[in-house]
């Protein structure tokens, strides 16, 4: 009698182990996954937030005036500007 019920409490234990193993399993993978979509959502937000920088910038006199002397060789009226015809050639 006490053999059946060993018998019996291993094949309950073995049953409980299987379904714990079974079901965890997903789980963890699931939070793995959770964690990965979390991180790359942190790194989403921070890209967001460099292009909402970016646009606030490029909207002020500031970028405007530099794009302007950069690009288009734009000076002020008091200014002086000097040529290096050495670097020139």
């Amino acid at each position: 009698m006490k053999k059946f019920f060993f018998a019996g409490l291993i094949l309950l234990v073995l049953f409980f182990v299987a379904c714990f193993t079974i079901f965890f399993k997903p789980y963890l993978q699931f939070a793995e996954k959770e964690q990965q979509l979390k991180a790359q959502i942190e790194n989403e937000n921070k890209i967001a937030d460099d292009i909402e920088r970016e646009k606030a910038y490029q909207g002020t006199d500031a970028f405007v005036e530099k794009k302007a002397r950069e690009e288009l060789g734009y000076v002020r009226p008091d200014e002086i500007v000097f040529y290096n015809r050495a670097a020139a050639n």
